[in-house]
């Protein structure tokens, strides 16, 4: 079986989609923004319920909510960059939410005056709001009087030229794109203000740089990467619809961004939860990807995370030492449209215990040894710190990790072997646990103690919160239920299984959700172990 190391694959060539008839190029970016809009989100917020980043905030129905917000960069980028017109523009005409859009108009009052200083104005921000202005620029005018569509667009002008002079301030990466792409819908959408072709080099030379310095730009987050791909991908297709063709960096960076996102999505159309990033609404992805033809084949290794898929099941293991999350060889298990075994995501919404509580291993899908959770780079050296191999046989695909991260604290390499059926309906576990030298004898020793106790270990399976289980009176197995009524059953040899509380971090939701983690015990007394486990659906309970 061959071994691979690496963050990812050689790229595989993507190229934009046929171009999607006569609609303008902002026009077209704001069909795509009212498809991820929600109308709930629109009618909780008419009535004065605003909630971002795991906070609620409550005014009187209509009340403009900055006065009430918390202040802090998140509610300020979120409230004036007005990010939350995707969610009103979802509405029919006919609501009565409809009305919460002169919130636009008031904000004109409170902010679009003066000096253009402050977090109103931030670079960034100031960027997408005159993306989303741009995007929506019918739609408020419906809502506005005379003199209010000649205020609004005064402050479009005066944002325009705001980006225009400070465009270079903010941060290379994302937000610097996200500041160009406000210039560039700026010069499209409005005629005689600056070279198109100017903006069309500047994306190519900022594409460039991300490329060269993709961790520091995305990291392990999948969520940054898919925002990336869309920015990039809708910035490609309205030049296209003006009759420009994009920078060759541009489409270069796109070609070899955009297989990592369909390596990452799984098959119910999420992303993965790797390292805190937030798995985002189902279908999100793949209307980025939708923009896109296919290749036939997705890389195999994307972002530190390895990728197998069989049928129509898919499953991500967390397969660099890269991060700040313990979660070495952490899996997460998609059926269809179902997530069955996930990790707990990021608690950044939800408190410093959280946030602590997310990054330790028994908040994920992988082995804990000792009640502990392994170090983040015991081995020194990232690069070996786990080894990645993936084969297929005539049954099965294979994905085999191997990892050092509990080598410095018990002495202990572990190697996890995955098995996924063709069809996608079996998926077997192998995880092996061996102390291969004198030297790690000795540790493993030491961590027995004085007593040359056992070491205890635990095989965790956090179950997504939709799912429902069954024990039976075998110490063996447990059955589980998926929102369809299709049933899985898990079984273990070599441990014995027990189910404890389990904690899903949601940035959506006000409070972490409550589930449940099935868990394989064993023990280790000599210098090494091995215990097996398997998912399997089944016909009929």
């Amino acid at each position: 079986m061959g071994v691979q190391d690496g963050r990812s694959e050689p790229p595989v060539a993507w190229r934009p989609s046929l171009p999607i008839g006569a609609q303008g190029a902002v026009r077209a970016a704001a069909q795509i923004w009212r498809q991820s809009g929600s109308a709930t989100a629109a009618r909780r917020m008419a009535q004065g319920m605003w909630f971002h980043d795991g906070v609620l905030v409550e005014t009187a129905p209509g009340a403009a909510p900055w006065p009430h917000a918390p202040g802090t960069p998140a509610w300020n980028a979120y409230l004036h960059s007005q990010a939350w017109l995707d969610d009103f523009a979802a509405l029919s005409r006919s609501e009565p939410g409809w009305a919460a859009l002169r919130l636009v108009h008031d904000w004109i009052e409170d902010f679009g005056h003066g000096t253009a200083r402050g977090p109103a104005w931030e670079i960034q921000t100031t960027a997408r709001r005159q993306i989303h202005w741009l995007a929506h620029r019918d739609m408020l005018a419906e809502a506005a009087t005379p003199r209010e569509k000649a205020a609004f667009e005064a402050v479009l002008h005066r944002q325009r030229r705001h980006i225009a002079l400070w465009w270079w301030r903010a941060l290379r990466g994302l937000p610097r794109l996200e500041t160009l792409a406000a210039m560039l819908f700026s010069r499209l959408e409005m005629r005689g203000y600056g070279s198109v072709k100017t903006v069309i080099r500047r994306l190519g030379r900022e594409a460039f740089h991300v490329l060269g310095d993709l961790d520091a730009v995305v990291g392990r987050n999948p969520e940054r990467l898919m925002r990336l791909v869309d920015l990039l991908s809708l910035m490609e297709e309205a030049l296209r619809e003006r009759g420009y063709t994009a920078d060759t960096r541009h489409l270069a960076a796109l070609g070899h961004l955009a297989p990592m996102l369909g390596a990452l999505t799984h098959s119910d159309g999420r992303l993965g939860r790797f390292h805190g990033a937030p798995a985002g609404k189902a279908g999100d992805a793949e209307a980025v990807l939708a923009r896109l033809e296919r290749p036939e084949e997705l890389p195999r290794l994307a972002l530190g995370c390895a990728r197998l898929t069989s049928g129509d099941a898919s499953l991500l293991m967390d397969a660099s030492a890269g991060g700040d999350f313990a979660s070495a060889l952490a899996i997460e298990f998609v059926a269809g449209a179902h997530p069955i075994l996930v990790n707990a995501g990021g608690g950044a919404s939800f408190g410093p215990d959280a946030i602590a509580e997310a990054r330790r291993t028994r908040s994920h899908s992988t082995v804990v040894i000792g009640g502990e959770s392994h170090a983040l780079n015991p081995a020194g050296d990232p690069a070996r710190l786990i080894r990645i191999g993936f084969d297929r046989d005539a049954a099965a695909n294979w994905l085999v990790g191997d990892s050092d991260a509990w080598r410095k604290s018990h002495g202990l390499a572990h190697r996890r072997r995955l098995r996924l059926a063709h069809d996608g309906r079996f998926l077997e576990g192998e995880d092996v646990f061996k102390a291969a030298t004198d030297a790690d004898c000795r540790l493993f020793d030491q961590a027995r103690g004085s007593h040359y106790r056992a070491v205890d270990y635990q095989i965790r399976f956090l179950l997504h919160p939709d799912v429902r289980y069954r024990t039976t009176k075998r110490w063996d197995e447990v059955f589980l239920r998926l929102p369809d009524d299709s049933i899985w059953r898990l079984r273990v040899k070599g441990g014995s299984l027990s189910l404890r509380p389990g904690l899903y971090y949601d940035s959506a939701r006000l409070h972490p959700l409550s589930t449940k983690t099935v868990v394989a015990s064993g023990e280790i007394v000599e210098y090494g172990s091995r215990i097996t486990w398997s998912l399997e659906a089944q016909s009929a309970l």
